[in-house]
């Protein structure tokens, strides 16, 4: 115990802990360096894996609002000689026989309509998302 308090043992341990913290300090900053660089590139392929499913996903809406966009014209179509044949119809003493699935089928195009809009109007939400 005498030997902590004397004064021969005090200067070579401090001048060990001087030299060691000149090794010590340059390690310290190598780590930390080296850490940064591993996680830096870590999150680079991630973000890189990130803008792949973006593009995919655009992709996919793009894709989807074209196909849409080319049902829209046969529906439109369709809803235009719907009508030419109800003034068609009309004018017949029969309309009382047609009238009911003139009518059903005015109904389904309608329903086919809303049914492709709700579809785009989803996809464009997940685009944006």
């Amino acid at each position: 115990m005498g030997v902590l308090f004397s004064p021969e043992f005090w200067p070579d341990p401090l001048a060990i802990a001087l030299k060691a913290s000149a090794i010590v300090i340059p390690l310290l900053v190598l780590a930390f360096w080296v850490g940064w660089k591993l996680k830096g590139s870590i999150n680079d392929k991630e973000i890189r894996a990130l803008r792949m499913q973006k593009k995919l996903a655009d992709e996919q809406v793009n894709a989807a609002g074209q196909a849409a966009a080319r049902q829209a014209q046969p529906i439109a179509n369709i809803q235009a000689r719907l009508a030419d044949l109800e003034g068609a119809v009309a004018d017949l003493a029969l309309l009382s026989a047609i009238q009911p699935i003139l009518e059903r089928l005015l109904s389904d195009v309608g329903a086919v309509a809303t049914a492709n809009s709700t579809i785009l109007r989803a996809l464009l939400k997940r685009a944006k998302k």
